[in-house]
């Protein structure tokens, strides 16, 4: 699981966990944050220098994004292990002997050799950072106050599924707006028995909008309303399959 080292999740990475042990991999944005915090705020030098090696590991993987998998598993193993297992490693072993153990470069440090394994698993395939999930859950914290309608688990999990939606839509080049528009409107007059075909048909259709020129037209009613809640988690089992066909 990619995420940050928030102090809640201990428990899932336990080995002697029932359902099994998750396994941890670290983003590296989060890693180099704290060291960019200190190189602008305080101007530490370490701090400074280990941002500029961190940063050639992000160039490679601007470098490389869009391409096959096992093309960005071999340039990382070529270009990135080198970087990351040898120079990193070796150089920040090496200043920390030189710091005190107070000093916060010191816990900087501390901080990525601790988790070392868990931040060198994108070496095994998996993204190296999860900024692209963070800046999609940007908008969800931004309106929060919006959300407070959802009021029950059940709620919840209708945002949940909308979000989904959206933000897979978004990820794979498809007109989110266009699509709600078209299944919003059609839930109206398709039986509930159909609304599974809704997710096919209005994605396909979505792929080739860009620009959808009518405003997307909400009901307050609540029976309409629950239909359309229905509709996006029927829909849902839809998505994948269309993308992945497309």
């Amino acid at each position: 699981m990619r995420a940050g080292a928030y102090a809640g999740l201990s428990k899932l990475y336990e080995v002697n966990r029932k359902a099994g042990p998750i396994i941890e991999a670290a983003c590296r944005a989060h890693g180099r944050r704290k060291f960019f915090d200190l190189a602008r705020l305080s101007k530490a030098p370490i701090a400074a220098e280990a941002v500029r090696r961190i940063d050639v590991l992000f160039a490679i993987e601007r470098e490389i994004n869009g391409l096959a998998p096992q093309d960005r598993l071999r340039v990382r193993h070529e270009r990135s292990r080198p970087l990351l297992i040898v120079e990193l490693d070796a150089w920040l072993r090496e200043r920390r002997t030189k710091l005190s153990k107070n000093n916060d470069t010191t816990k900087a440090i501390n901080y990525r050799r601790s988790r070392w394994n868990a931040f060198t698993r994108f070496l095994d395939g998996l993204c190296f950072s999860n900024n692209a999930a963070e800046r999609e859950l940007r908008a969800v914290a931004l309106g929060r106050r919006n959300s407070t309608f959802a009021g029950s688990d059940e709620g919840g999990r209708r945002a949940a599924a909308s979000y989904t939606l959206i933000a897979s839509g978004k990820l794979n080049d498809i007109d989110s707006q266009a699509w709600l528009a078209d299944v919003l409107g059609r839930c109206r007059t398709t039986p509930q028995s159909a609304f599974s075909c809704l997710g096919i048909d209005a994605l396909r259709t979505s792929l080739t909008r860009r620009k959808h020129s009518s405003p997307i037209q909400l009901t307050t009613r609540s029976g309409e309303f629950m239909r359309a809640s229905r509709a996006a988690r029927n829909v849902r089992t839809q998505i994948y399959e269309v993308v992945e066909g497309y």
